[in-house]
């Protein structure tokens, strides 16, 4: 598709302009190397989950209260979408069939999904729940929490999406492309046919 074509266009354009540290791929969020960076104003803005909200919080406190500012992505002018779609993903709570425990298990993610204890995660963990009538405090968190209830639509995120070879594909070309070591035409036809060999399964 031509907007895949276009989006490497311009990651390659920016990496060649230096809008990008050096060595970007090798950068580990786990490790809070990205998260370093954008603390000590070396990188302009970070594209997170909302946890990076709480772990900022905890991380650097002043920096929580003095610097930071949230928004939706802009909207590259030409581009198809609004500013009010999300790109995200769920999380969720399962019992397995052959649980040892039905009853047991069941309570606890009714004590997991109640008020009391989402406010709790909200007032001590920073962190946004999905149970209506939590009074949020935090006003980044609660900007946060109108981002996300006024969105429009939500893109899951596009590597859990797709099918796993697929999605394993992808991050392997964004990889290369953000590396400079496959043009975003090739990177499109490598998805396109693996899509195919997917789709035919």
């Amino acid at each position: 598709d031509e907007s895949f074509i276009k989006a490497g266009q311009r990651i390659q354009d920016w990496v060649k302009k230096g809008y990008y540290p050096e060595g970007a791929n090798g950068i580990n969020y786990d490790t809070g190397g990205s998260r370093m960076l954008f603390y000590s104003g070396q990188a302009a803005h970070i594209v997170q989950t909302n946890s990076f909200v709480a772990n900022c919080k905890s991380e650097q406190p002043d920096f929580y209260e003095n610097n930071l500012g949230l928004f939706n992505y802009p909207v590259i002018e030409g581009g198809k979408g609004k500013a009010d779609e999300i790109l995200g993903g769920g999380n969720g709570y399962s019992i397995a069939a052959s649980c040892e425990h039905p009853q047991e298990a069941m309570e606890l993610v009714k004590a997991l999904t109640d008020q009391e204890y989402a406010q709790d995660m909200s007032d001590t963990a920073g962190i946004l729940t999905g149970i209506k009538g939590v009074d949020i405090k935090d006003s980044k968190l609660q900007q946060m929490e109108d981002l996300l209830v006024n969105a429009s639509y939500m893109q899951n995120f596009y590597d859990q999406f797709l099918p796993t070879e697929l999605g394993n594909l992808h991050k392997q070309t964004t990889y290369d492309l953000f590396g400079l070591t496959t043009t975003p035409e090739q990177a499109a036809a490598d998805m396109e046919a693996q899509a195919q060999k997917d789709l035919a399964k």
